[in-house]
């Protein structure tokens, strides 16, 4: 468990991968605040849930494409509005409302076709190495004073004197016979 009583920054210079076995959880009491400075990919295996308490927004600087196998449904309870340019479709409790410099009905033309999704997969996560701990903290382990500010290992000593009953740094050490 990790407990943080005010602010945590992590910066981690190279790729960042992650794997859960089971489900994650999160959640977040503020504001969520996220921005990809490059492509963002989303692959979704079952059914993708959204609900949003006010509003849905979306802007793409070029096209925004929806496909379905089978259905599209747009419900809302009072309007539905189509814009493009000066032409518009409007359909609301007054009826149908189609309104553009020319109105064409079965004369011919062809529907335009959007970009496809296809997101990537993320790479492959290796698998931890649970043997101990990790070369940084064995390091820090064998230098004098505490080992986090938590730490009650005594400055002169190693974790082997800490009077912590279950001292994490001793058990460390122990695991790898340097205690």
């Amino acid at each position: 468990k990790i407990r943080v009583g005010h602010e945590r920054h992590d910066r981690v210079e190279g790729n960042s991968y992650s794997e859960f076995k089971a489900e994650e959880h999160c959640t977040v009491d503020g504001n969520r605040l996220t921005e990809v400075k490059a492509d963002d990919h989303l692959t979704v295996s079952g059914t993708q849930h959204i609900r949003a308490g006010d509003g849905l927004l979306a802007y793409a600087g070029q096209e925004i494409h929806l496909k379905a196998g089978n259905n599209v449904v747009i419900e809302a309870g009072l309007e539905i509005t189509v814009k493009a340019g000066a032409s518009f479709l409007k359909i609301d409790a007054s009826g149908v409302t189609i309104t553009g410099p020319q109105i064409k009905l079965n004369s011919g033309g062809k529907p335009t076709l959007g970009t496809g999704a296809s997101p990537a997969l993320p790479g492959l996560v290796k698998q931890a190495n649970d043997n101990g701990p990790g070369q940084l903290l064995t390091q820090r382990l064998g230098e004098p004073g505490p080992i986090v500010e938590l730490c009650q290992k005594p400055r002169s000593g190693m974790p082997i004197d800490c009077p912590l009953a279950d001292c994490g740094c001793r058990r460390a050490l122990l695991s790898r016979g340097r205690a």
